[in-house]
């Protein structure tokens, strides 16, 4: 009869076996993207959004734990979801007095993380009001599912001069709280051709 020796003791068996699955629990970090485009409404509550369910509405009731609304009836405006969770923010900074946050238009690459300036504040979207092709709005959101704080990007075309009709046209997050750039997305999202 045959006996495998490769572990001395039941016991160490069995730590081997959890020493495996304490490694491989990092093997469930994912980013996760969603590259079904949606509208953004222009009107006065426009759209709300949680990037973790994928559940949007018109109304922020009508969407449980919403991340981000994007509205507005005479330009294009954002609000974070600040008021369901204080780490909900947008990558950008307030301009002071002027009802106005100008959040950031990332560039394809450009890193998302605890170093990028952050504003939980409502406002309009001047740096994509004059029409922008697209552009990536950073997103930082605590991530029901996981309990972490996650970052993530939404791609977004507008239209000038006052940012409609826009259009979300794909976005993706990072789930362990880890940074992501703009535009990453996994490889099974991606387009290959052999030349």
């Amino acid at each position: 009869m045959f006996r495998n020796k490769k572990y001395a003791s039941p016991l160490a068996a069995v730590l081997a076996a959890s020493a495996l699955s304490l490694a491989s629990s990092s093997a469930v970090a994912a980013v996760v993207c969603n590259n079904t485009g949606f509208a953004i409404p222009q009107t006065g509550d426009g759209i709300y959004f949680n990037l973790v369910t994928g559940a949007s509405g018109t109304t922020g009731g009508a969407v449980d734990g919403f991340d981000l609304n994007l509205y507005g009836t005479t330009r294009l405006q954002a609000y974070s979801g600040a008021d369901v969770s204080e780490n909900n923010a947008l990558a950008g900074t307030v301009v002071a007095g002027s009802n106005n946050d100008l959040y950031f238009v990332m560039t394809n690459g450009q890193p998302i993380d605890g170093s990028v300036s952050w504003t939980s504040e409502s406002g309009a979207m001047t740096n994509w009001n004059t029409g922008v092709a697209g552009g990536y709005l950073g997103i930082r959101f605590d991530n029901e599912a996981t309990g972490a704080i996650n970052f993530g990007w939404l791609q977004i075309t507008t239209t000038g001069p006052n940012g409609f009709p826009a259009n979300v046209t794909a976005y993706c997050y990072e789930n362990t709280g880890a940074a992501i750039n703009a535009g990453t997305t996994p490889v099974s999202l991606q387009n290959f051709s052999i030349d």
